[in-house]
């Protein structure tokens, strides 16, 4: 079984499904919980803050779509090239 999250469940997060967003937070709860640790206590206010900066991230990632493939690798043919 794979440790990753599905491409689709990221994107559905992206776009603002709240299942989506639940899921990735249950992904990273162990991580996220692990390292609001402080003097070897769960600091809540760290765990509260840590969830809202993963999901603003999931909020103002940006997708290298423009081919449709899931490894944003562009193939000759597919879409215009974007400039950063």
């Amino acid at each position: 079984m794979s440790k990753l999250l599905p491409y689709e469940t990221i994107v559905k997060a992206h776009e603002g499904d709240p299942d989506a967003v639940n899921a990735v937070l249950s992904h990273y709860a162990g991580y996220i919980r692990y390292f609001s640790k402080v003097n070897g206590q769960v600091n809540t206010e760290v765990e509260e803050y840590v969830k809202q900066q993963l999901i603003a991230a999931l909020f103002k990632f940006r997708f290298c779509c423009c081919t449709g493939s899931r490894s944003g690798a562009r193939t000759q043919g597919q879409g215009p090239r974007h400039r950063r």
